[in-house]
């Protein structure tokens, strides 16, 4: 795929346009789905033209590159968690989607000046063992407050929720779709894969919310020397007397 400039003469004025040409026929499909991502985001907004261009192709060349298929079972769980927590926060501050900040390689998925919430999804059947990743993901930022919300979601074939349909719920709540956008791709979420993940919807089959506060069960920050990084899972049936309300979880979390 190549992208070319061209310049036209209309009624005696010069107008660029920008042209892109697919020049390998084994790609045509490829083209046609990358050509269908470009129109989705000027139709929902995208103003800088060129720039827009620039990063589809640059996203679909990696793709091409590296033979990405989209999210695992388990990414996409939690995707739908993080997001379904972002509709709560929505549905209390139409600003909320700014306190999104997992793309950005925060401890948690969401933080504001008031403190942060971690999100843990798995699907009906599996156990209350979530995966911790790093040992500050379950330390309250120095100045605010920790919620851990879980999670367990049930698979509908045909039916339920799907992922597309939350994203484009939100799309039409976000204050800033670009961003939310750039986001969800930080994520590991691309409209070329909406087809498959929109083959199975879900349904919510159990929610619980904890504070973590001092003696929540959890690893402690001071890791011995040499040790970079650490992982590991935690049963949240030690944690039952720290359970809390989803809605004193989400006010508290409000600035």
């Amino acid at each position: 795929t190549v992208l070319v400039l061209r310049c036209l003469l209309d009624d005696g004025k010069h107008a660029y346009f920008l042209d892109l040409e697919c020049r390998d026929s084994k790609l045509i499909g490829a083209f046609a789905a990358m050509a269908a991502d470009v129109v989705i985001r000027f139709e929902h907004g995208a103003r800088d033209e060129l720039s827009v261009l620039r990063t589809v192709l640059a996203e679909w060349r990696e793709l091409l590159r590296t033979g990405d298929v989209g999210m695992d079972g388990n990414k996409v769980v939690g995707l739908f968690a993080e997001l379904h927590v972002l509709g709560a926060l929505l549905d209390r501050n139409p600003l909320a989607e700014e306190w999104w900040t997992a793309s950005a390689g925060t401890p948690q998925d969401f933080r504001n000046t008031n403190g942060a919430i971690e999100v843990k999804a798995t699907l009906a059947g599996d156990a209350s063992v979530i995966r911790v990743h790093g040992a500050d993901q379950l330390w309250a930022p120095s100045d605010g407050s920790l919620s851990l919300g879980f999670f367990r979601l049930g698979r509908v074939p045909g039916g339920g929720v799907t992922l597309p349909d939350l994203v484009h719920s939100l799309e039409e709540r976000v204050d800033d779709r670009e961003r939310f956008q750039t986001k969800l791709r930080d994520a590991g979420y691309h409209r070329r894969h909406a087809d498959r993940y929109s083959r199975v919807g879900f349904e919510l089959i159990e929610t619980r919310w904890y504070e973590v506060v001092d003696g929540f069960p959890r690893l402690g920050l001071d890791a011995p020397r040499g040790v970079t990084g650490v992982d590991y899972y935690l049963d949240l049936v030690a944690a039952k007397d720290y359970e809390t309300a989803m809605e004193r979880a989400i006010e508290g979390f409000l600035p």
